[in-house]
């Protein structure tokens, strides 16, 4: 692990050529905020407090904030990440937007993107993809949180969801309303012991 003080410190180790900072597999820990116009390759894990450049691409990235037009790395730990695209194994941030975002596993407070691919979603208070979300599970920790797509399909766990508001039911009738929220459906699940695709919910009056 190469720990550098200044940015003029770490491209004096790792120069630009051709728009183009080679890591040559190494492991760094940054002490400064990484400001350069170029892309970041080869690089191992990286360390640093915030990083604003071209494309990034590393085994492992933990940092305070990140801004990139292409990130691909393995694991990705950061406070807010902003990027036209993000391919990682594991994201754990505060805020995510990116245009398209596909990884195993992420864990934020809010995701905004055009699409959304991914085993495992948590987030805090809003999710919300342009085109389309697709998982395995999907839950927000906040009570109202909210999921939703604006133009495209919902998909999880290879059911699509019948309304773009995933948090609501719809209204069939008078007395009757559909739900179809996968997050209270996985509760009604754990309670009969068998998969619901939806459930239909009649109002009676109690004598």
């Amino acid at each position: 692990m190469k720990t550098f003080h200044t940015q003029e410190e770490f491209l004096k180790e790792f120069p630009i050529i051709d728009g183009v900072i080679n890591c040559k597999l190494q492991s760094l820990t940054l002490l400064f905020n990484l400001d350069v116009q170029a892309s970041i390759v080869n690089a191992g894990h990286i360390n640093a407090r915030d990083i604003n450049a071209r494309d990034i691409k590393a085994r492992d990235i933990n940092a305070r904030d990140i801004k990139a037009w292409h990130i691909n790395a393995r694991d990705i730990e950061a406070r807010d990440i902003k990027a036209r695209d993000i391919k990682a194994r594991d994201i754990k941030a505060w805020n995510i937007e990116a245009r398209d975002i596909k990884a195993r596993d992420i864990k934020a407070w809010n995701i905004e993107a055009c699409d959304i691919k991914a085993r495992d979603i948590s987030f805090y208070a809003v999710c919300f993809a342009y085109n389309n979300i697709k998982c395995k599970s999907i839950e927000g920790r906040r009570d109202n949180s909210k999921y939703f797509s604006f133009d495209g399909k919902i998909i999880i766990n290879g059911v699509t969801q019948e309304n773009k508001e995933a948090k609501e039911e719809m209204k069939v009738s008078e007395n009757e309303i559909k739900i179809m929220d996968h997050v209270t459906l996985k509760k009604i699940e754990k309670i009969l012991g068998y998969d619901v695709v939806n459930v239909n919910v009649v109002k009676q009056n109690l004598i």
